[in-house]
């Protein structure tokens, strides 16, 4: 076994057990309730948690302390927002008789985000199907993902960036820039996306060194084993306020310094006892004095780091049915303090557990399939801004009721500037000059023109 799959599922475990209570005869009925269930949800064939979580980023930093500029400002408050207001959900199905696993998710921002009520959730979704040797990614959810995402930027965020959209005024003749940007793009994006991720999944090989689920007495041996020296840590270090009972639950209290050393002494005890260095070492590429090295350097790292955390847990016949966490980390870093807290609510289903994308019908999609739909959204954006191009020309020259008061735009012009427009008018430079193409050029001397920048008919000079 790896050290990181060792260490990983370790930590995963320490956390839900979180308490030394592996020296059964020396603790109370809570301990020994809850001890209990882990090691039978452990070995439960098949287990499904449902879990809604929220989370908030703060920052003690101000824009001054970061070096931004007054028109980066904007930026900065539409970030701290996003980090105010995070919040999903997740499923995670472990069938071990299968061996198979699933991770079905949702994770974004709901919130006010600078006055506006957004709401949007990055959808996640992927299998794991060992016996297959199969990694599957989800790209249905993703049909009707960017089309929202588009929206979001065009009404929500778009209105508080002036530079993006003074910019985009010069196409959209008048009509609100928000509604232009959620048209155009959806309609070149929306027909893409129905045809080639709806119903459709990514898939690649797993390429596992060893079997995610135990095959053998000898990790089952190991794990148990360091878990034992981990809570006989906690048990001896953590005093009376590690594990309560209360409202019929069972509460559990760490931080990161007890976690991190408690592993750390369990890799001591592992290279102090025969048997259990043998197993570590026959299924690790590591030695254990090396591995040991590497995670006393990984604690002076993360020095800085500070993580406390309360887990309850409610039983019901010896299984965990419902859990509850509250988390709160914080990092100091160049005077600037970022504190995150996050809270999670979970359920427990057992035996019955439904697959919501594993054995469903779904088309496979390939990565030369991702390259020809990269390659058709190209062409079409191309296409359609040679036809906007023309259209914007068409409406400059032959629009009687032009009205170019939208767009008035206040250039402080360089000599070097006015000596580039000149050159442009009197066509003494060419596409060659900057790498374009000729149709780039075009472009670019059009944008000129409709900006008033250089004289009326001067693209005309640089049709191809």
């Amino acid at each position: 076994m790896s050290l990181k799959k060792a260490v990983i599922s370790i930590a995963v475990l320490a956390v839900l057990i979180i308490g030394g209570f592996l020296s059964y005869s020396a603790f109370a009925s809570p301990e020994l309730k809850l001890a209990k269930a882990v090691n039978d949800i452990m070995e439960e064939d098949v287990v499904q948690v449902n879990t809604d979580f929220s989370m908030t980023i703060d920052f003690s930093g101000s824009p001054e302390d970061l070096y931004l500029s007054p028109d980066e400002e904007i930026y900065f408050d539409i970030l701290r927002d996003l980090l105010q207001n995070i919040e999903g959900s997740n499923s995670v199905i472990v069938d071990s008789e299968a061996k198979v696993i699933e991770m079905i998710g949702s994770y974004g921002i709901s919130g006010d985000i600078q006055g506006e009520n957004i709401n949007l959730q990055l959808p996640f979704g992927l299998y794991i199907d060992e016996e297959a040797d199969e990694l599957a990614i989800d790209l249905d959810p993703y049909a009707d993902f960017f089309p929202e995402l588009v929206d979001i930027f065009a009404f929500n965020i778009l209105p508080y960036i002036p530079e993006i959209e003074q910019e985009l005024l010069i196409f959209t003749n008048g009509e609100d820039t928000g509604e232009w940007v959620s048209r155009e793009v959806n309609t070149l994006l929306g027909p893409v996306l129905e045809n080639t991720l709806r119903g459709a999944k990514f898939t690649d090989s797993l390429d596992l060194e060893e079997s995610i689920f135990p095959e053998d007495g000898e990790e089952e041996y190991l794990a148990q084993f360091m878990l034992e020296h981990i809570f006989d840590y906690l048990n001896e270090h953590g005093g009376d306020s590690l594990v309560t009972e209360r409202d019929d639950r069972i509460y559990l209290e760490l931080d990161e310094d007890l976690m991190l050393h408690s592993i750390l002494h369990s890799l001591q005890e592992v290279e102090a006892d025969e048997e259990a260095r043998e197993a570590f070492e026959k299924g690790s590429d590591e030695s254990i004095e090396s591995v040991i090295s590497d995670f006393e350097e990984m604690i002076d790292e993360i020095e800085k780091l500070s993580v406390s955390f309360v887990s309850g847990f409610k039983i019901e016949s010896g299984r965990i049915v419902e859990s509850d966490t509250e988390a709160v980390i914080s990092i100091t870093e160049d005077g600037v303090t970022v504190d995150m807290s996050v809270t999670a609510d979970s359920s427990y289903i057992y035996d019955r557990a439904e697959f919501s994308f594993y054995g469903h019908d779904r088309v496979v999609f390939t990565e030369s399939d991702f390259d020809e739909v990269a390659y058709e959204l190209e062409m079409q954006f191309e296409s359609r801004m040679g036809e906007i191009f023309l259209e914007m020309e068409e409406d400059f020259y032959f629009d009687e009721d032009y009205d170019d008061s939208a767009y008035d735009y206040d250039y402080d012009l360089t000599d070097e500037d006015l000596e580039f427009i000149a050159m442009i008018e009197a066509q003494e430079v060419s596409h060659e000059d900057f790498g374009f193409t000729p149709e780039e050029m075009y472009e670019l001397v059009l944008e000129l023109e409709l900006s008033g920048l250089v004289e009326p008919g001067t693209s005309d000079l640089y049709l191809d």
